[in-house]
């Protein structure tokens, strides 16, 4: 990164890849090395989860309980190369209302990104959202939801999709 002049990355993290201890054990290993990289470089980062393929009912088991994993156990709050935004850690989550037959729910959504900045224990990150391109008229790649317009507000940060 540092060759190439990137101040910093968001290290992807699928939701469906946490769920087996061999796919969990290969992310925290890239994580540590991407960690460390960038400590060593000068280079900041952060963790974006992507919920791609989740079914309904598992983003709260798998990326919940990832995320307080690696805030406990591999401490990526507490790392000097982690990204803050006004004194926050920076998660983000990309792959919210898009109308590709996606199984998780809005609500399941909404329930992350509240649990990321609310929790008492967890929370308090700055959440970037990964949205459809046409999120804002609910069309063509949005779902057709008024509940999309209820997960980003002002204040949120919006990474849009392709």
């Amino acid at each position: 990164m540092e060759e190439y002049g990137i101040d910093g990355v968001f290290l992807q993290r699928f939701g469906v890849s946490v769920k087996e201890s061999r796919r969990l054990n290969h992310c925290n290993v890239v994580t540590s090395n991407v960690q460390a990289g960038a400590n060593l470089h000068g280079r900041t980062w952060a963790m974006m989860y992507d919920l791609s393929g989740m079914q309904p009912g598992a983003i709260e088991k798998r990326v919940m309980e990832d995320w307080k994993l690696l805030v406990d156990r591999m401490k990526i709050r507490e790392d000097q190369a982690y990204l803050h935004h006004e004194g926050k850690p920076v998660v983000a989550v990309w792959g919210v209302g898009f109308s590709d037959g996606r199984k998780y729910s809005l609500e399941e959504c909404e329930h992350l990104v509240q649990s990321l900045k609310e929790d008492p224990e967890y929370g308090e990150n700055t959440v970037k959202i990964g949205l459809s391109t046409h999120w804002r008229t609910l069309a063509r790649d949005a779902v057709a939801d008024k509940k999309l317009h209820g997960i980003v507000p002002l204040q949120t940060s919006l990474v849009h999709g392709q």
